[in-house]
């Protein structure tokens, strides 16, 4: 997978240097001595961040020129924040790429506030991971499963926009019906967390990997209502799959989770030089 996306960032640089002719070489001296700034749209502690940080550990051993990479958190509106600068303000020489959340690049179809960039703007490098969403509700909460949610108004905590903290309890709310309530700025999930301790809501809709390294989930403080994925999370033997309660067609959940890696890059160059096995 580090071979793959690497592979992308080489092709990106080999675009700003003039094509794919000698491609290592151009690669090495581009990236010889360079820095490159792997950007996480959220704080410090969720799985995207923890996805980040162990890409910008290895992943410049891959790249020709050995150039050091760090990890830099950039939070704020649930990644739309970084989105906004690595379209606006970031250099566009291959030495920043970001990671953010899956359903940004939508937002400007969907009306989004705050939105500054054009999303075929955007150069996709690839993803490190496929991962299962949930929605849990804390066992203080009223609602204790799936089917409460149509009588009873479950509290969620939310990084804002654009992310699954948001997007799934809006999309309920709006296509099926379910009652949330949805309390945006967390700066990530971890901070959602935290208030779910503290009482301030009421649960959470984040992904699998995320919750459950967390003590509210290990302790025990927090209960699954369902999952979304493409297809049933083995790991999940119990908690209701999402495919099983869509109503109709209409009703279909996207439920393919994933965590885009992305630079600014003009749609052309993305065609010419991005082959779609990367």
């Amino acid at each position: 997978m580090l071979r793959r996306f690497c592979l992308s960032l080489i092709l990106f640089a080999a675009a700003l240097l003039g094509g794919a002719h000698g491609l290592v070489l151009a690669a090495v001296d581009f990236y010889k001595g360079k820095t490159i700034s792997i950007m996480i749209g959220y704080g410090v502690g969720g799985s995207d961040d923890l996805w980040a940080r162990i890409i910008a550990r290895y992943i410049g051993g891959y790249i020709p020129g050995h150039p050091t990479v760090i990890p830099v958190n950039v939070p704020g509106a649930g990644s739309l924040l970084l989105t906004n600068q690595i379209t606006n303000v970031q250099p566009r020489d291959g030495t920043v790429i970001g990671l953010i959340n899956r359903g940004i690049p939508f937002e400007p179809l969907f009306g989004g506030a705050g939105v500054r960039f054009d999303p075929l703007k955007l150069a996709f490098v690839g993803s490190p991971d496929r991962d299962t969403a949930i929605c849990a509700a804390s066992k203080d909460a009223p609602v204790r499963t799936l089917q409460d949610l149509y009588s009873k108004e479950l509290i969620v905590g939310s990084t804002g926009s654009g992310a699954d903290t948001e997007v799934y309890p809006t999309f309920l709310m709006n296509l099926l019906g379910m009652k949330f309530k949805v309390i945006a700025g967390y700066p990530g999930s971890r901070d959602v967390n935290l208030a779910i301790e503290r009482g301030e809501v009421q649960g959470i809709c984040v992904s699998y990997d995320t919750i459950a390294r967390e003590s509210i989930f290990k302790l025990g403080a927090i209960h699954l209502l369902f999952q979304a994925a493409l297809r049933p999370d083995p790991r999940l033997d119990g908690v209701p799959f999402a495919g099983d309660f869509i109503k109709t067609d209409q009703h279909a959940m996207r439920c393919g989770c994933f965590s885009p890696v992305l630079c600014s890059v003009g749609l052309s160059s993305l065609r010419r030089t991005f082959p779609t096995s990367a």
